[in-house]
């Protein structure tokens, strides 16, 4: 059985030896720990004067007319000479409330072995003593199902509140996974020394989320004149290059409830490939585990089943004969994405559009959740997933939304066309309601 690699032992080696680990920064990217002297001021600056400030060393908002997140992906960026991959800071009451750092996501780091994992997060260790002349307090570990498990160090440094954190996958041999690092962060925020408790060691784990007011969801909904209803406050969430779409789209709408969860954490407990993204039933089956913890709970509104899936075969092939087009070859157990692929689009809509019983439940199914603020996950054939935001009757649309950053916030379907690709439909519900 595998053990945890002691993190004191490491630092130790490391120091003695003099390294200049792999994972040194390069010169010339600009350190952001130059933001938080003991003495800063960052937490009283206002969304335009961080960005004037920060635009030139890679951020920019996540929503063009919003300016409550902003990011900075893949650019000349370092926290302590340690390279960042990704960095987000967040803004409320406008001012900034708190700045996340990536130091390693599998996602887009790349996997790496669990020796090199914990020699970056004892190198980070050995960083943010240095800069803070102080020993952490170790975060009490949690795991969030079988295998997710997260991990931490915290500091106070002057008014600021610093947390290391780590998740890891450990034990997933059912689906291949006996061990996998998964990210690597820091985080900070302002902290009042007056009315903060003396240095609290709290869990590791994501924040569960708070009970949501349902009053506050339908609040959300908007009407246009044009006939659109939708669901407006859902934040942006940029998956990148990754295969990250399923958990991206549900981070959105955790955020969009309060919570604070990321697509990391998610990916952890789903189990996604940066390649080749998540399995459906996995990920279902994982946010159910962690419903408890995460303080919600997936619905499955439609899916395509199994006895679906070779109905659709069937009939497509018995139409395929009629207009003489190539018929389907796939054998039984073949990917429903793989079936897509060797389908025409016109066979297709024909065949899908016989069933308007489905097709109306499914809408109608749609329009109960918008009207109640909650914008569902939508699953379409090839694999993706995104977000259904609103309807529009007169037009006979569906509104949605890509995790693909700005620019992709709203776009438009029609109601037929997105019948023919849909594979499922389905909710994360906050586990706590109130009126």
């Amino acid at each position: 059985m595998k053990t945890h690699l002691p993190l004191v032992c490491m630092v130790c080696t490391l120091a003695a030896a003099g390294l200049t680990p792999q994972w040194a920064s390069a010169a010339g990217e600009f350190g952001l720990e130059q933001l938080f002297g003991p003495d800063a001021t960052i937490w009283q600056a206002d969304p335009d004067a961080f960005m004037q400030r920060m635009a030139a060393h890679g951020f920019a908002w996540t929503e063009p007319n919003k300016k409550d997140a902003a990011r900075a992906h893949k650019a000349a960026l370092a926290f302590l000479s340690m390279p960042v991959h990704d960095a987000c800071a967040a803004f409320e009451d406008g001012t900034l409330n708190e700045v996340t750092v990536s130091l390693y996501n599998r996602g887009d780091s790349g996997e790496i072995e669990e020796r090199a994992f914990y020699d970056l997060i004892a190198f980070a260790v050995a960083k943010l003593r240095t800069w803070t002349d102080a020993d952490p307090i170790a975060l009490k570990g949690e795991s969030l199902s079988s295998y997710a498990r997260f991990m931490g160090r915290q500091w106070v440094y002057g008014r600021h509140w610093i947390r290391l954190e780590w998740g890891e996958s450990r034990g997933a041999e059912a689906y291949g996974l006996p061990y996998r690092c998964e990210y690597l962060r820091v985080r900070l925020a302002e902290i009042d020394p007056e009315r903060t408790p003396a240095r609290t060691a709290r869990p590791a784990m994501p924040a569960r989320l708070d009970p949501v007011s349902l009053s506050r969801l339908r609040s959300a909904v908007k009407r246009e004149p044009n006939g659109d209803v939708f669901v407006d406050g859902i934040p942006m969430i940029d998956q990148g290059q990754k295969a990250y779409c399923a958990v991206a789209t549900t981070e959105r709408v955790l955020r969009y409830y309060g919570g604070s969860v990321d697509q990391h954490d998610l990916a952890q407990f789903a189990l996604t490939s940066a390649s080749s993204g998540t399995g459906l039933h996995v990920m279902l089956k994982g946010f159910r585990a962690a419903a408890v913890m995460l303080g919600c709970r997936p619905e499955t509104l439609y899916e395509v089943s199994r006895n679906d899936r070779a109905k659709l075969v069937n009939d497509y092939n018995r139409l395929a004969k009629m207009r003489r087009r190539p018929m389907l070859t796939a054998e039984t157990g073949t990917p429903l994405a793989t079936v897509y692929r060797q389908m025409d689009g016109e066979l297709l809509k024909s065949v899908r559009l016989q069933d308007r019983a489905a097709m109306g439940q499914w809408h109608a199914s749609i329009v109960r959740a918008v009207e109640q603020g909650k914008p569902p996950l939508w699953s379409v054939f090839g694999g993706h997933m995104c977000l259904i935001i609103g309807y529009n009757r007169q037009t006979a649309e569906l509104l949605y939304s890509n995790s693909f950053g700005a620019g992709h916030e709203k776009r438009r379907v029609k109601l037929e066309d997105a019948w023919t690709v849909t594979t499922g439909l389905f909710l994360i519900e906050p586990a706590k309601e109130t009126p």
